[in-house]
């Protein structure tokens, strides 16, 4: 039985091959361009092959891209296409079927700096549209990045959550937590003064970010007089 298989499956290694060559996008056959042709057949034939329906296969040839300009040999792109795929195929899972590529780029990025799947899971059941989902993910990130610890992040983002604001604010919170740190805060207490903000009545409907993004100048040391 394994003789009689042999052939088939070569095959459909031969077919799997052709299809891919057909369905090269010119990004991908400028990027491959870069690498011999054993390289370039397997990287192609990993980027296109059969997952499930709907996956953001661009993604991937964005990031072919990104390697190949940046000079990454064939081995190490592989490895880095073999974890970014992995990874968006565990944002799927997290994020469900009807999330967009926008959304599943941003989780995998999140995964990529260590956040851990239950609090990705507990931002995203708190932002189920998909622009907000994204906006979310992003902000998420940005704040583990900037030493926020994950918990932290995760509660400052739910509370946003519950006041439903433009998304634009959300992508606001990580700036105005920053803003913080360079102030001599360390970064779960700047999370933990923009989560009190959000509290502040008239807080970001009402224009609180805007205090904190635009705050008035400090007045000048005025020394106090000797009588």
């Amino acid at each position: 039985m394994n003789l009689g298989r042999s052939p088939l499956v070569a095959l459909f290694g031969l077919l799997t091959v052709c299809t891919a060559l057909q369905a090269q996008t010119p990004e991908l056959e400028r990027a491959l361009s870069s690498y011999s042709a054993s390289d370039a057949i397997r990287i192609e034939t990993f980027i296109l092959q059969p997952r499930w329906q709907g996956f953001p296969t661009d993604l991937l040839v964005a990031k072919t891209a990104e390697g190949a300009a940046k000079g990454v040999e064939a081995v190490l792109l592989f490895e880095a296409l073999s974890d970014y795929a992995a990874r968006i195929d565990q944002a799927h899972a997290i994020l469900g079927g009807k999330a967009s590529a926008t959304s599943l780029q941003a989780t995998a990025e999140v995964m990529a700096r260590g956040v851990p799947d239950d609090v990705v899971r507990t931002v995203a059941r708190a932002n189920r549209e998909d622009a907000r989902l994204a906006a979310s993910m992003v902000a998420l990130g940005d704040l583990v990045a900037a030493g926020v610890p994950p918990d932290q992040a995760e509660a400052l983002l739910l509370d946003a959550a519950v006041r439903r604001g433009e998304n634009y604010r959300v992508l606001q919170i990580p700036p105005l937590v920053r803003r913080w740190i360079r102030q001599g805060y360390q970064p779960a207490e700047a999370a933990a003064e923009v989560r009190r903000s959000l509290d502040v009545p008239g807080g970001p409907d009402g224009g609180m970010l805007d205090r904190y993004i635009r705050p008035q100048p400090e007045r000048p040391f005025q020394p106090e007089p000797p009588f």
